[in-house]
């Protein structure tokens, strides 16, 4: 993983980078290059930055984060409506 602030290598326990001090966000939703760290838009092959091949593994793996945080939150939506419709119905 790559700082997007930087572009400097972040190691997979970093926190924080080492170079810029910009806070690694868990939560980015965007694919980047495993090489460079550029942005890679979801149709692309290659990266536009250094012309790294993109892997089908990383592109099935972000996808795989993005439904887990989903069903994540439609379950607490779920329980949250129960949880007020007990109480407006006074059960």
């Amino acid at each position: 993983m790559y700082c997007r602030n930087c572009g400097n290598q972040l190691d997979k326990d970093a926190i924080f980078c080492s170079k810029c001090g910009a806070k690694k966000d868990e939560n980015d939703s965007y694919l980047y290059c495993e090489k460079c760290g550029t942005k890679i838009l979801e149709d692309e092959a290659f990266c536009t930055g250094c012309g790294n091949p993109v892997s089908k593994e990383a592109v099935e793996e972000e996808e795989r984060k993005y439904n887990r945080i989903l069903g994540v939150i439609v379950g607490v939506l779920c329980i949250l409506t129960f949880l007020l419709f007990l109480v407006l119905n006074g059960i």
